[in-house]
């Protein structure tokens, strides 16, 4: 009897000798309405799609009044910037989607500021609030869907807020301060993760982009002292109720060092698994028995730059070998930009149908 649509993701994201490949794929806004007003493809490709679904549940904010004015006393925001739920301030970009960044947090210099920071109304998280989640997530399984459970990063989260500069000057400088961010961005990390583990999703999608091309923002070493212990908290309060969640990890770049942790504290899922910064055939012979992987075709090569043969040969590729036996959702490795080829994109698309079955 041949698969559903969720039995066969399972099976990709469990190594489980899977029907079919599994695809996702998007675009930054200009090429997004390029490609639904001048791409077509056919409708046999559309069965490899990701059949994933974003749980939620509505909540009454408390009302209370949350005045960032006076992180921004020192700044004069240009017409059309904003400021957005968690203070941060952006200035929009005169070419496609490139926005500025202020970092509220910029000028602290102890941690009883960030004890003071107006921080944005989490769920109540009480029992009318997780029967939503949980019949959400039952609602989209109940259609053949994949329930996730995206609850963001902790590294970014905690440089958007206070500047990447200052935040690695933190650690060396300013201990104290740095773990008092970083702890309060886990705490809400931890209660939305154990929610989502009593409503029964079956992925937590999180990560933080600590890679850079050939190497990592901050050593290994510093990575397992500042941000492993604080996912390894995340991880295990959504296991707490959801033993076999899977957890994907998104860093783009060179991480390599760092697989075996996050293996150790419960990732099954890595993404993007960027070609150009390593080896997707090589990490799936390593690791391919515990994790399964997610993206390995190129943005900076194949997709922007490479002929549509290119794409094709690429695709193949990677259904052959990382996809062997299951263990691959082969997408893009991030958001495709601008200068991307539409036919590129087809050439993607028709490659994962034409190669994408065991």
């Amino acid at each position: 009897m041949a698969m559903t649509r969720r039995e066969n993701c399972l099976a990709v994201m469990n190594r489980d000798n899977p029907e079919w490949v599994v695809y996702h794929i998007s675009y930054t806004p200009d090429l997004d309405r390029r490609v639904r007003e001048n791409l077509k493809v056919a409708e046999s490709v559309h069965q490899h799609a990701f059949p994933g679904a974003g749980i939620s549940a509505p909540y009454q904010p408390s009302g209370r009044k949350r005045d960032f004015s006076k992180y921004y006393e020192d700044i004069k925001l240009p017409e059309g910037a904003y400021i957005d739920g968690m203070g941060i301030g952006h200035i929009p970009s005169s070419k496609y989607h490139f926005d500025k960044y202020i970092f509220p947090m910029r000028n602290f210099t102890d941690p009883i500021e960030v004890e003071e920071y107006p921080w944005p109304d989490e769920p109540p998280y009480d029992e009318p609030y997780l029967k939503a989640l949980k019949e959400c997530a039952d609602n989209f399984k109940a259609q053949d869907l994949i329930a996730v459970a995206n609850i963001g990063s902790i590294f970014e989260m905690a440089w958007y807020l206070r500047g990447m500069d200052n935040l690695l000057a933190d650690f060396v400088l300013n201990e104290d301060l740095a773990s008092a961010l970083l702890d309060r961005i886990t705490e809400m990390s931890v209660r939305s993760a154990w929610a989502a583990g009593i409503a029964g999703a079956d992925m937590l999608g999180t990560g933080d982009d600590v890679g850079m091309q050939n190497r990592m923002i901050m050593s290994p070493d510093e990575w397992r002292k500042w941000i492993k212990p604080r996912f390894a908290k995340v991880i295990s309060a959504a296991r707490e109720n959801k033993p076999d969640i899977h957890v994907k990890y998104h860093s783009d770049g060179f991480i390599e060092p760092i697989i075996p942790d996050l293996i150790e504290i419960g990732v099954t899922i890595l993404n993007p698994v960027q070609p150009e910064c390593m080896d997707p055939v090589k990490l799936k012979k390593q690791y391919g028995d515990r994790l399964a992987f997610d993206g390995t075709i190129g943005i900076q090569t194949t997709m922007p730059f490479g002929t549509t043969e290119d794409v094709e040969n690429a695709v193949k590729y990677m259904i052959e070998t990382v996809g062997k036996g299951g263990g691959l959702i082969i997408a893009p490795t991030h958001v495709l930009e601008p200068e991307v080829p539409l036919e590129n994109i087809k050439a993607f698309l028709e490659a994962v149908d034409r190669y994408g079955h065991y």
